[in-house]
């Protein structure tokens, strides 16, 4: 997770969280934008674009990033080890049918293959 700091070393994001209260289903699907396309998550963001809340369903960890929040509300619980993936790559993104499960390997795959690590491969040296 990438950390903000001021001048002084202030840890920012951890201000920012501390403001944050449990948001139930309406109040959550009530911060998604609607647009045509992807459905963006209105509320507090990380600097790299994933929208964040406190844990709704009360368990740990304490924070949720907000796709993973929109899976749960839709699928049910996500298992142990998966990782919840972006068809679209929108980080903000939270509209259902955008979203789709996977391990961290197959994300890891999913990034390299849409050019989002530092190395860039082709789909062809993929596996």
């Amino acid at each position: 997770m990438m950390i903000r700091s001021d001048v002084q070393g202030n840890d920012l994001t951890n201000n920012r969280r501390c403001r944050l209260k449990r948001q139930s289903a309406e109040e959550f699907w009530g911060r998604a934008q609607k647009p045509v396309g992807c459905w963006l998550y209105a509320g507090a963001r990380e600097i790299n674009g994933y929208g964040y809340l406190l844990n709704p369903f009360g368990d740990k960890p304490r924070y949720m990033t907000a796709h993973r929040v929109a899976w749960t509300y839709t699928h049910g619980t996500i298992p142990d080890g998966m990782s919840v993936l972006h068809k679209c790559d929108n980080p903000s993104c939270v509209k259902p049918s955008h979203l789709f499960q996977g391990s961290q390997a197959e994300n890891m795959d999913d990034a390299a293959v849409k050019g989002r690590t530092a190395r860039k491969f082709s789909p062809a040296l993929i596996k």
